[in-house]
């Protein structure tokens, strides 16, 4: 449990046409590609350049496509985007968005499941592609050559999921085995998925799914669901978004970071956790959850960018500063040098 201790400071932002809802990151060579899924009155996918200097002066975002009806991004790679389109039930999207004309190429989940609603996220593990959702984990194959994926096989989450998003190959273990961070009511948890493979090494319909034996679920007092999670690219840093409380009882909307360590990355059920900072988001006070985090982190500090209803969108790099977090149970609250800092502001 978890008490935050006084305030941060609002954040510049840049102006964009409709309330965040969802959005990956893609780092490249020089540049990072964002993909964000905003609501009424866009209601669309906007394809951004973010191209990050040495100072505020020399950070840039700039627009490179928009797809019309799809406000849900699922996964981001170097030329596929992964989206569902807004209320479709059953339905993913795959877009190619490197080509001149993109087009998407529609991927049934479960025709017979009309509460399935859009996937949480999508990752791709050697030949598999596994979408997430609120109440069951879906396994495609996608052999190499292929045009489309086919369903293999569904399995029903052990609970409604609010959020959920795929740890890199660093803590990924045996080649039959993915790791899961998923957000239920209350508290963040590992899951872990195995699939079981023929000899020849092609997929068969057998799934489950299982949280790790040792305790990785962390809770937060009063924290409401969950709406946003990313991983960095090592697999070691964690941040996602939700309501603390304050010592005056109330409650903040805030960015809730963690670091993983492992004695054996090939033994994820030894992983431990430490909160490592809470902020608070674009808003000092935000009692809407539609906050949603999206970012590009770092092993240390970490860099964020982060979206809410407001359409309001902030890249933060996180600075020597003053959050305090108070452990549940303890007398002396613990001084976490990390607070957030904006990098630039402008217009979209």
């Amino acid at each position: 449990m978890l008490v935050l201790q006084g305030d941060t400071k609002p954040v510049s932002t840049w102006n964009l046409p409709g309330p965040v809802h969802t959005g990956k990151t893609r780092a490249q060579s020089s540049c990072v590609i964002v993909a964000l899924g905003l609501g009424h009155p866009a209601y669309s996918i906007h394809l951004l350049k973010l191209e990050l200097g040495v100072s505020s002066n020399h950070t840039t975002l700039k627009p490179l496509k928009e797809f019309q009806g799809a406000v849900h991004v699922a996964l981001l790679t170097d030329n596929l985007l992964w989206c569902a389109r807004y209320r479709d039930t059953n339905q993913l999207h795959v877009i190619n968005w490197q080509e001149e004309n993109a087009q998407g190429y529609p991927l049934a989940l479960d025709p017979n499941d009309d509460h399935q609603g859009a996937p949480l996220c999508v990752t791709i593990w050697q030949e598999l592609i596994i979408a997430i959702g609120r109440f069951d984990v879906y396994i495609y194959s996608l052999p190499k050559g292929a045009r489309l994926p086919c369903l293999l096989h569904s399995a029903g989450m052990p609970f409604f999921a609010w959020t959920a998003t795929a740890l890199s190959p660093s803590f990924s273990g045996p080649e039959e085995q993915c790791f899961l961070v998923v957000g239920e009511d209350d508290a963040m948890q590992i899951m872990r998925v195995t699939a079981t493979f023929e000899l020849e090494g092609k997929p068969v319909c057998n799934c489950k799914i299982e949280p790790l034996a040792t305790n990785c679920a962390w809770e937060f007092e009063q924290s409401a669901p969950s709406q946003a999670a990313a991983v960095g690219p090592s697999g070691k840093l964690i941040m996602w978004t939700g309501l603390v409380r304050s010592t005056d009882d109330r409650q903040v909307a805030s960015l809730i970071s963690m670091a993983l360590s492992s004695a054996d990355n090939d033994a994820p059920d030894s992983v431990h956790t430490k909160i490592m900072d809470c902020a608070a988001n674009v808003r000092e006070e935000l009692s809407a959850l539609w906050a949603i985090a999206k970012l590009d982190l770092d092993d240390e500090q970490g860099l964020a960018l982060v979206g809410n209803i407001f359409g309001e969108l902030a890249l933060i790099d996180f600075v020597p500063g003053n959050v305090e977090v108070c452990p549940s149970g303890s007398s002396e609250p613990k001084i976490l040098h990390n607070d957030p800092a904006p990098i630039c502001s402008s217009n979209l």
